[in-house]
């Protein structure tokens, strides 16, 4: 009797001995981007509107900050800002 070694690639088809990088996209892959981009979307367009000039975002009428500047020209921004900063130290 005499001790051989099959070589396990000779009996693979010649389709499957070479690997070939196929992109498989699962539904959850698809399923998790569509629910990232319906839930975020929103914020990144709003983001982008906050520094229109004008005051309504129909449409686009230059790049300004006077928005932020009034937003935190405002005491009840800046108080409101100071006791959320003080609940999370003090909750930490």
């Amino acid at each position: 009797m005499t001790n051989t070694l099959i070589n396990p690639e000779d009996n693979i088809p010649i389709d499957m001995s070479k690997s070939q990088s196929k992109i498989h996209i699962s539904w959850q892959v698809i399923f998790t981007i569509l629910m990232f981009l319906f839930m975020y979307l929103p914020i990144f367009v709003l983001t982008f509107y906050s520094f229109n000039k004008s005051k309504y975002s129909a449409g686009w009428e230059g790049f300004t900050l006077q928005w932020y500047v009034k937003l935190f020209q405002d005491t009840r921004v800046l108080n409101a800002l100071q006791n959320r900063l003080t609940v999370a130290i003090c909750a930490v």
